[in-house]
């Protein structure tokens, strides 16, 4: 008996490297994949919130899967690489706790032998661990929520089995394994809250498995587990009051066509976990019902049908099918039936889930593959090839995917390849390629969003900054004054729209539109190039206090570092036309951005050593801008003057007072260089 014990732990700790090994392999292009879609928002708006999340002073929604967010940001920033390699272990713990509950529920309630149990387990562990529609739940770091959830959700379901085995394989005792499990149930709530069905998973658990010699009596589980399920409740109810408010809000929302919605789209999570083809980010399921429609009828009878099988036939043949299907059910009902949501169906809403088919797979094939091994026939082997050669298409794919997410804009390529008709796709395939300064195809692509909603706010916006871009400014001027006219309340709109008037240097309308952006509506970044922006405006209003005022607060914060050059340049020029020379040059020195801006702070530095007489030092710093960059015209120009009125060389100043006219386009410039050049040299 103890051999056979040591051989079970032996077997399971190779089993758990295998799991391990093979996670670790497929996933190692998914520690490439950068911030996608809301991830960096999320970042900002709650991973930065250590001292909330990371104390469990007060619990808030989602806790846990915010303060892990908190705990990444804390020690890496913005980096990706601690977040994906969190999710990677997250996935791997779910995958050994999948081979753990199929191997014990195999083992000790249903009879199979621990050999055919483990390798059962091990195909369903592996099943779920390399299959391809959990890539958005790993790869994609926002998935998180689901997947921390099911791992603290099946570690409390092994828990809760630990207990109440009478000889347990890691002799655990009763006494701590049952809390144990009333905490990790606690936890995967506290990361998403779709896990709170794992009560009625556990008593379905407990009805179908839990009986014969291999489990301790119902009066020790009733005792020690299922009277805490009141207390924990209450627990909730009083120290997690962001749950408690959202019951009340799911309870409000509840609406029955909804769920004759889902009944529709009932078969599509088994079909793509089966099948998994044509997999994609963003799903568009059409969400108006029609009873009499065909496809309706069909996978209305289908769905009763699949009711029928899972409490009679499956139950008859083998129980743990019944359940499997069942637990499938079960943690798909929080997001697909009765709550109406913005997408019909999402992927990372299978995680949990899919364990359940998982390990309905492995036993259906094994019942399968042993039947023919009875039989006599060839097949028993052509069987067990055929899994092999499913988890290996399977792992092939996940890889596949993984590529797919390593670029933005080729998953919204993707995306838009299989769901053309969703505009929200269209935006987020625009809002790639801007990122990624591709402004010729965003801009085809914003084409054809205005086409088929005039009026969307982000098309007219987008476009604006596009056409700012290609250098016309009327048609980015019409399309800014359209996206604050069908969007008033949108912060962007003014704020670009203001933007635009003070590089038009109508300072006044600038100052209005500025008034009219709520700085709270508007994301970290936006909301400190908002505050640099006004300094700037308050500057060329002559402003001066101020311009400094604000310009001293935007750098007193953190974040934005890149716009940080821009600001310390014009808090010289404030500094400058104050009179303040030695902080003026004390910021200018400071600037230490592209070219164009370093050559501003040089030629400022070389306009205050000119009025101090320092002639040497000017003309170096004069030169040293020309050369940054060579379409500087005001440097051009000083320069150009400076060796005029110092009596340098003359050849000198008239090439660079010449360069300075070829390129403005003022004419009030213009007219005063070629007074200097004819009265100099004609």
């Amino acid at each position: 008996m103890i051999e056979t014990a040591n051989q079970n732990r032996r077997g399971a700790l190779v089993a758990g490297l295998a799991i391990t090994l093979a996670v670790l392999l497929v996933y190692f292009n998914a520690l490439e994949v950068p911030l996608l879609f809301d991830d960096e928002n999320t970042i900002r708006k709650h991973g930065s919130l250590a001292d909330e999340f990371l104390t469990l002073e007060r619990l808030r929604y989602r806790h846990l899967f915010y303060g892990s967010f908190s705990a990444n940001y804390v020690l890496g920033g913005f980096q990706p690489l601690g977040y994906h390699l969190f999710n990677t272990a997250a996935h791997v713990g779910t995958s050994i706790l999948v081979f753990w509950i199929a191997f014990l529920t195999l083992s000790r309630g249903t009879g199979q032998g621990s050999k055919a149990a483990r390798r059962i387990a091990v195909v369903a562990a592996l099943f779920f661990a390399l299959h391809p529609v959990h890539t958005e739940s790993i790869s994609y770091l926002s998935g998180r929520a689901t997947s921390l959830a099911a791992f603290f959700y099946c570690l409390s379901l092994f828990m809760f089995i630990m207990g109440s085995l009478k000889e347990t394989p890691l002799k655990l005792p009763p006494w701590l394994a049952y809390p144990a499990s009333l905490f990790f149930y606690g936890c995967a709530v506290l990361s998403k809250e779709t896990a709170v069905g794992l009560i009625v998973v556990a008593v379905l658990y407990d009805f179908f498995f839990m009986r014969g010699e291999n489990w301790a009596s119902l009066k020790r589980r009733i005792l020690c587990f299922y009277l805490w399920f009141p207390v924990l409740a209450l627990f909730v109810i009083v120290k997690v009051p962001d749950l408690t408010n959202l019951a009340k809000l799911w309870l409000a929302k509840i609406d029955p066509l909804y769920a004759l919605l889902q009944i529709k789209y009932s078969f599509y999570p088994a079909l793509i976990y089966f099948l998994p083809v044509n997999l994609t980010f963003d799903y568009d399921f059409p969400t108006v019902l029609n009873l009499f429609q065909p496809h309706f009828i069909l996978a209305a009878s289908g769905f009763l049908l699949l009711l029928f099988l899972i409490l009679k036939k499956f139950y008859i043949q083998s129980p743990i099918l019944s359940f499997c299907a069942l637990w499938c059910l079960i943690n798909l009902a929080p997001t697909n039936s009765f709550l109406p949501r913005a997408d019909a169906f999402s992927e990372r809403n299978l995680y949990l889930a899919s364990v359940g088919l998982a390990i309905f797979f492995a036993v259906a094939a094994y019942s399968i593959i042993e039947s023919q091994k009875i039989r006599r026939t060839h097949l028993a082997s052509f069987g067990y090839c055929l899994v092999i050669l499913v988890l290996i298409l399977n792992s092939a794919l996940l890889i596949h995917r993984n590529r797919v997410y390593q670029q933005p804009t080729v998953l919204w390529e993707d995306s838009y390849a299989k769901a053309p008709g969703k505009a929200r796709i269209l935006q987020n395939l625009a809002r790639a390629y801007i990122l990624k300064d591709d402004y010729d195809k965003a801009f085809v692509v914003l084409q054809e969003l205005k086409t088929r909603a005039p009026a969307l706010y982000f098309a007219r916006l987008n476009l604006g900054k596009i056409y700012v871009h290609f250098g016309k400014p009327e048609l980015a001027l019409a399309e800014f004054l359209a996206a604050v006219k069908s969007n008033p309340a949108g912060p962007e709109g003014h704020f670009n729209l203001a933007s635009y008037y003070a590089t038009a240097g109508q300072l006044i309308k600038a100052a209005q539109e500025y008034d009219n952006v709520d700085s709270a509506e508007l994301n970290e970044t936006d909301r400190l190039a908002l505050l640099l922006s006004r300094g700037k405006l308050q500057y060329d209003m002559k402003d001066y206090a101020a311009s400094e005022k604000l310009l001293r607060k935007f750098l007193a914060l953190d974040g934005a570092e890149e716009l940080k050059p821009e600001a310390f340049l014009f808090l010289g020029k404030t500094y400058q036309a104050t009179g303040r020379r030695e902080k003026a040059l004390i910021a200018f020195g400071k600037v230490a951005g592209t070219r164009p801006l370093t050559a501003q702070a040089k030629n400022q530095m070389a306009i205050l050593h000119a009025e101090a007489g320092d002639n040497d030092q000017a003309l170096t710093l004069f030169e040293k801008a020309v050369a940054l960059d060579p379409a500087l015209v005001e440097a051009h120009f000083n320069l150009g003057r400076f060796l005029l009125e110092t009596g340098g060389d003359k050849i000198l100043a008239r090439l660079s007072l010449n360069s300075a006219l070829e390129q403005v386009r003022d004419p009030a410039k213009v007219k005063i260089i070629r007074d200097i050049l004819a009265a100099e040299f004609d």
